[in-house]
């Protein structure tokens, strides 16, 4: 289960990253859909070995691909976007429109307040040890 190849043995973690689904990985690493769903139920293989910081459980895995995948299909569609693909520069420019239509909601502004307010705390908290850096450094 480590995230590289150990002893000769075949990274897990690596064919279950570069498969193009659970599916596949499953079948790669267990020749059965059956018995990897077996696994699944098992708290230690979801969750990792909290013992051994080597094995991070199949959820993080889960979350890492998520997230790998996302960042290839973003890479593809701007390759696409910057060869002229117009379908693809309209997908870009609508996520990258930041503010929604309309009045904010009471509980945006009320967010938008609390986030305004903890700022000003931070930035008081340090004017006042940058102050207490100067004083004492004359």
């Amino acid at each position: 289960m480590r995230e590289e190849a150990w002893k000769g043995r075949p990274s897990a973690y690596l064919i279950y990253m570069y498969s193009e689904s659970e599916y596949e990985a499953a079948i790669k690493l267990l020749g059965s859909w059956n018995h990897w769903n077996k696994l699944c139920t098992l708290d230690k293989f979801m969750n990792g070995d909290k013992a051994n910081s080597l094995w991070a459980g199949l959820r993080a895995w889960r979350e890492e691909k998520e997230i790998k995948d996302r960042a290839t299909m973003y890479s593809l569609l701007k390759m696409a976007a910057a060869s002229g693909n117009v379908n693809a520069q309209k997908i870009l420019f609508e996520k990258d429109k930041t503010g929604v239509r309309g009045r904010p909601s009471k509980a945006q502004v009320e967010k938008a307040a609390k986030d305004a307010a903890q700022h000003e705390e931070f930035v008081k908290g340090d004017l006042a040890r940058l102050r207490l850096v100067a004083n004492n450094g004359k």
